[in-house]
């Protein structure tokens, strides 16, 4: 941490850094270095966004999904800049998170 404390996780460890960040600040011996050297292989994508939402979702229809893909042009692939936007509405599923 910032100040030089350090947790230990038991079980699991919760990031929200990307993956590949997240595995180079593991110590060395919790992944096996196959499992490390295929995620360092794998291109990441150039531009993307992920939108998460929460908000009181009574009275919209009851088949509102949680997760909407938004692509703007098809042809220049989900890859391309500013082509995809990906909406999650987890409040859909569980209010509680409005």
């Amino acid at each position: 941490m910032r100040g030089g404390d350090e947790l230990k996780a038991r079980k699991a460890v919760v990031s929200n850094a990307a993956l590949k960040s997240t595995l180079r600040l593991l110590p060395e011996d919790a992944i096996s270095q196959d499992y490390f050297q295929s995620q360092e292989a794998t291109p990441e994508c150039p531009s993307f966004m992920h939108l998460h939402l929460g908000f009181d979702a009574s009275g919209l229809p009851d088949d509102l999904c949680c997760h909407y893909m938004v692509v703007n042009d098809w042809e220049r692939g989900v890859d391309a800049e500013q082509n995809l936007v990906l909406i999650s509405i987890p409040s859909v599923l569980d209010p509680s998170m409005a």
